[in-house]
């Protein structure tokens, strides 16, 4: 049996303070969002929920654009389930609803369960949630 080893990453998201619990985070790439409970922000809970939705329409993507074609309609929701006794999400309900047109029911289901095969495979925020991730968190000093 091979043991796999984590590679660890320099940071790629960065944030700054705007305000008292407000927050502009930027990825590597550019993109930047607010973090916070007002108005045009995002909560962190939001942005797990996004992540985990996300994840799983990029994952299936290709699998749906091979049969609905590359210009094929998505939406998706999200719901959960939270215990505010413990502060956190307990369940995660996500909903892919691409524009199933023209196909027979036969074809459809076998998009679905090829779909689903793709999440299962590729999302890898589906994979990090299935599995207790430990995290740390350090304060340090800029100098």
């Amino acid at each position: 049996m091979t043991s796999q080893t984590s590679t660890p990453t320099q940071p790629d998201v960065s944030l700054e303070r705007t305000g008292t619990r407000t927050y502009h985070a930027q990825n590597s790439r550019g993109a930047t969002l607010e973090i916070g409970k007002g108005e045009g922000q995002w909560s962190p809970g939001d942005l797990l929920k996004a992540a985990l939705l996300g994840c799983n329409a990029m994952s299936a993507d290709s699998r749906l654009a091979h049969v609905l074609g590359d210009d094929f309609a998505l939406s998706g929701v999200i719901a959960n389930e939270y215990r505010e006794d413990e502060d956190r999400f307990t369940k995660f309900v996500v909903e892919l609803i691409p524009e199933f047109k023209d196909l027979d029911p036969e074809a459809e289901a076998d998009t679905r369960k090829r779909a689903l095969a793709a999440i299962a495979r590729y999302c890898t925020v589906g994979h990090t949630l299935d599995h207790a991730v430990p995290h740390e968190t350090i304060i340090t000093r800029e100098d």
